[in-house]
């Protein structure tokens, strides 16, 4: 990874991490400890903001770890795990930190357990990740290396596969590296949506009622808030990716 590609990812990622944390999570404990807020438009457009921001931040991170496995250079394995969880305890502390100033003081008996299940999950996506990748890349690399060897050999043109970055369309699935992002980001989906289907479970164990009439308004909920916003991340990466490629090339 060259240094101007690698500076692109670090800038975007602290920068979509700070908006969440430092902007947007103190904005939305402010309103909702403002029962007039809560009932205005502002509640609305802030949760909103919210949900998109910390989605796409995931996206950011993912992006980086395809591409910074992909091109290892100048930071190798260790460097890019301090990284990786620099980031992610920068994002999470810096949540906790925003809470509490809006509070006015570090309360410890607030509820901080959705804060490390996400970075749990976080982690262990990016992990996930790391590895696949690395699995891909090296078998890809040692199968071009030895269809080279016998090209060269038997005196023949050598038939190799296609790089694995860029990505040839948005939804290569011979791709690997295509696939695994694929596959993160559908588990990372699948885990927004449990956690918004037990929450609501968890208000109606509470005594919340709910009707037929308010299972079209939990789709559109769902849509808006969990399904359109990680497609459009998926997106993001495979955009991101590709910046970041003709960015390198143009470099070289």
């Amino acid at each position: 990874m060259s240094r101007s590609a690698f500076k692109f990812f670090v800038i975007l990622l602290f920068a979509a991490l700070a908006l969440y944390s430092c902007v947007l999570v103190p904005a939305y404990q402010y309103i909702v400890s403002d029962l007039v807020l809560m009932d205005t438009l502002w509640f609305d457009v802030v949760d909103l903001l919210l949900q998109w921001m910390e989605i796409f931040g995931t996206a950011v991170l993912f992006a980086f770890v395809v591409f910074a496995v992909y091109y290892p250079e100048p930071l190798g394995l260790k460097k890019l795990l301090l990284l990786l969880g620099g980031a992610l305890l920068f994002k999470y502390a810096a949540a906790i930190i925003a809470i509490s100033i809006v509070y006015g003081t570090i309360d410890f008996t607030y509820n901080y357990s959705g804060y490390v299940a996400a970075f749990l999950i976080e982690a262990g996506l990016c992990t996930l990740i790391l590895l696949l990748c690395r699995k891909y890349i090296k078998k890809h690399r040692e199968t071009n290396r030895a269809t080279q060897n016998a090209a060269n050999t038997l005196g023949i043109a050598a038939e190799l596969e296609p790089p694995l970055l860029p990505f040839a369309s948005l939804f290569d699935r011979k791709n690997p590296l295509q696939r695994t992002v694929m596959l993160s980001v559908g588990i990372f989906t699948l885990l927004r949506l449990a956690s918004y289907i037990l929450s609501d479970i968890a208000f109606s164990m509470a005594g919340a009622l709910f009707t037929a009439a308010d299972i079209p308004v939990m789709l559109v909920y769902w849509l808006i808030l969990i399904l359109i916003p990680c497609f459009l991340a998926y997106l993001l990466i495979c955009l991101m990716l590709r910046f970041a490629e003709r960015r390198l090339q143009s470099k070289n």
